[in-house]
């Protein structure tokens, strides 16, 4: 061990407005959370917490990796579209890595800004094509995970009820994809073939997150109206990528307490589900930190 290689973290120090905006953010998810867990039977969440099934979260926890991996694969594809090949294993760890830094870089430069700082260092490619190959992937994902929601609407008796659903549900698929594609093409430059190609992988990663949600609803001990739970929880999902909180906590939670109500679902269960999606993200995010001390050592 003594000779492993640290690598470097960028000195990033936070400007005024940086700060601003960071205690901003945890302000607002601090109070967030305060709300919903003012309002919710806490009583009733600690139950659930107290019963979780450790190998169902397990699992969980298994199937959320090979969405991650899925993802940096996907971020792979991008890199070498705009010019630059990444071993696999090397694409992995560093997609590990920006998920470490996510998490404990909140306010400062973050994963996607250190993977950009990484490859400018390490391989002189550009800051910028490196930033957007990273937003090319989060839409391309986002892109699945909004298919799989509207997908999911139409095994739900609870969403089928809402007048002119399917209708609205139907138009809603028709436009995403020319939707995508258009602004994926003319902003962010990317060709048919590259948006299928990172499609498929999204599909996997987006598809993990589903299975994880399932598993850890079967470790609550719950395996009703499960699809109806899917369907909120990549609602808040898609919520949380708003960057008004400190990795989107707070947010989902709050999603789920005020939503459950609309689809007759338990909603000290949603909020419990979504705190553990969190802890086992959390958990995840851990082997980031391996894969930071190991990284300068893998073939790129």
């Amino acid at each position: 061990m003594s000779d492993l290689h640290i690598p470097e973290i960028p000195h990033d120090t936070p400007s005024p407005k940086k700060r601003l905006i960071f205690f901003t953010k945890l302000g607002l998810t601090v109070g967030a959370l305060a709300l919903v867990i003012g309002q919710a039977d806490l009583d009733k969440i600690l139950i659930y917490a107290k019963e979780i099934n450790l190998f169902y979260a397990l699992l969980g926890l298994i199937a959320l990796n090979i969405g991650q991996m899925a993802s940096g694969l996907r971020m792979r594809h991008y890199f070498a579209a705009a010019g630059l090949r990444l071993s696999v294993a090397f694409a992995v760890a560093l997609y590990y890595v920006g998920m470490l830094f996510n998490l404990i870089l909140p306010g400062g430069i973050g994963g996607d800004g250190y993977k950009a700082y990484y490859l400018k260092k390490k391989r002189g490619f550009s800051w910028k094509t490196s930033l957007r190959c990273i937003i090319s992937g989060r839409g391309n994902g986002l892109l699945l995970l909004i298919l799989y929601t509207l997908l999911a609407c139409f095994f739900s008796q609870n969403v089928l009820e809402f007048d002119y659903a399917i209708p609205l549900l139907i138009l809603a698929v028709i436009g995403l994809f020319p939707s995508y594609y258009i602004l994926a093409r003319y902003m962010l430059k990317e060709s048919l073939m590259t948006q299928i190609i990172a499609g498929f992988y999204s599909a996997i990663a987006q598809g993990s997150v589903v299975v994880t949600v399932v598993l850890l609803l079967h470790a609550l001990g719950h395996a009703f109206q499960t699809i109806d739970y899917v369907i909120l929880f990549m609602i808040s999902s898609i919520v949380s990528i708003l960057p008004i909180s400190i990795g989107g906590v707070g947010l989902r939670e709050a999603t789920f307490f005020y939503a459950a109500p609309l689809l007759a679902l338990d909603a000290e269960l949603g909020v419990t589900l979504s705190l553990l999606y969190f802890m086992i993200n959390t958990l995840a995010s851990m082997f980031g930190a391996i894969a930071f001390l190991y990284i300068d050592r893998i073939k790129k």
